[in-house]
């Protein structure tokens, strides 16, 4: 069974990762407000600390945040996850984002070894 980490637990985030618990993965969630994590960890999440603790033992890593300032935050700022993502885990913004946001988003990741998709929706601007 896939370990998967879920950061950022609004409405869609919540969602996904209920349905990802359902479908029996073993989920590790975090979201800056603690307390949304309560009905995750009641339906069989592991609740992390901080966004590192969350991903340390995952294999794919999901998150869903409010927009492009929530993600740079995520990514480069407090949460510092660009530090915590090892070679070989997977990444996947599920965010609605600026399309500047998702590139640098990839090349940083790229830069450090990590991987996460290029979103396939976007155009190559040469």
């Amino acid at each position: 069974m896939k370990k998967l980490a879920y950061l950022g637990l609004g409405i869609m985030g919540r969602g996904m990762a209920a349905n990802l618990l359902k479908a029996g993965y073993a989920v590790t969630v975090w979201n800056r407000s603690p307390e949304r994590t309560a009905a995750l960890a009641a339906a069989g999440a592991t609740v992390a600390a901080s966004p590192a603790d969350a991903v340390k033992d995952a294999e794919v890593i999901l998150y869903c945040l409010s927009d492009d300032r929530a993600v740079k935050d995520l990514v480069w700022g407090s949460g510092k996850l660009i530090d915590a993502v090892k070679p070989g885990q997977i990444v996947l913004d599920l965010t609605t984002v600026h399309p500047d946001t998702s590139r640098a988003e990839h090349a940083a990741y790229a830069a450090k070894g990590r991987g996460i998709p290029r979103r396939t929706c976007l155009r190559q601007q040469e």
